[in-house]
């Protein structure tokens, strides 16, 4: 397996000889100098679920989830959709800033040639989402030519997938 650890600023660090394999095989982090590989929340999440990595120091899951979840309420709804679009094979990409949304691309993509298909917001069943925060995620994916899908997931933590699209009502 293939240490991982926790910097003081949050970031989580695949280090030794097969981190870079991660990105490779996987496409799951962003390389560093030294072979090292920085993950986020919910890959360092993902792969410790699936036994392709190990904490160092050790942390089992329920740690490992409580600690993301506690530096961002919203944690817990953005990995249930991350980990269902990862095991549905597809690359899952994540932009940081406001508005925070997820970027999915193709099956099988080489990371370097990488084009986004969708933008995927998540969202917890019953959550609200402002109209002028819906429409600034409108805009940025109409902006970049790509379509807007919410994720929502439910009580039971199923996940589902709607389009959402903008239309114009004539007054006439």
């Amino acid at each position: 397996m293939i240490p991982v650890h926790i910097t003081d600023e949050n970031q989580c660090i695949a280090t030794g000889n097969h981190a870079i394999k991660l990105y490779n095989l996987g496409r799951y982090g962003t390389p560093m100098k030294g072979g090292m590989l920085n993950l986020t929340s919910f890959e360092t999440l993902h792969l410790l679920e699936l036994g392709k990595i190990s904490m160092d120091p050790p942390m089992d899951i329920a740690d490992i989830a409580s600690l993301f979840a506690r530096l961002d309420p919203d944690f817990m709804s953005y990995y249930l959709i991350y980990k269902d679009l990862r095991f549905r094979g597809y690359i899952v990409g994540i932009n940081h800033g406001f508005p925070r949304f997820f970027r999915l691309y193709g099956r099988g993509q080489k990371k370097e040639n990488l084009h986004a298909l969708h933008y995927i917001h998540p969202l917890r069943e019953g959550q609200n989402i402002p109209i002028k925060d819906l429409q600034v995620l409108m805009d940025e994916s109409n902006r970049a030519k790509k379509s807007l899908v919410i994720g929502l997931v439910d009580s039971s933590g199923d996940v589902s997938y709607m389009r959402v699209s903008s239309f114009v009502l004539n007054t006439n």
